[in-house]
């Protein structure tokens, strides 16, 4: 499974609509914010059989039960030489890892300035 960590606004600047529920909302990316998560359609259809009640159910990811809210298109494709489309997408203030907010280590992320990677 590939799973992506994203900001609650990098979706809806790529101008993805979700297959069915929503994308992340504004301040779900922070950390300390509800577990929640978005999955892939390729993801749906292989784990869930694309049951349309999936909306609300759990999925443990690392021993953490997020929320699913919403099923992001397979037609999602960015233009970035390193990007495949994910399985599962989580808000990024969800990683657990120090390294997120420890001042003495670099991380390598990518980032967008309008629809163009920077």
């Amino acid at each position: 499974m590939k799973a992506e960590f994203i900001s609650s606004d990098y979706l809806v600047l790529l101008g993805v609509k979700p297959v069915i529920g929503r994308l992340f909302a504004e301040g779900e990316d922070e950390i300390g914010a509800s577990p929640i998560v978005l999955i892939g359609e390729g993801f749906w259809n292989r784990k869930f059989g694309a049951a349309p009640d999936i909306l609300g159910q759990g999925l443990t990811l690392d021993g953490q039960t997020f929320t699913i809210v919403g099923v992001v298109p397979e037609t999602f494709k960015m233009q970035v030489w390193s990007f495949r489309p994910g399985d599962v997408y989580a808000p990024i203030g969800q990683w657990t890892n120090p390294f997120l907010t420890s001042e003495r280590r670099g991380l390598a992320f990518t980032a967008l300035d309008g629809c163009n990677p920077v």
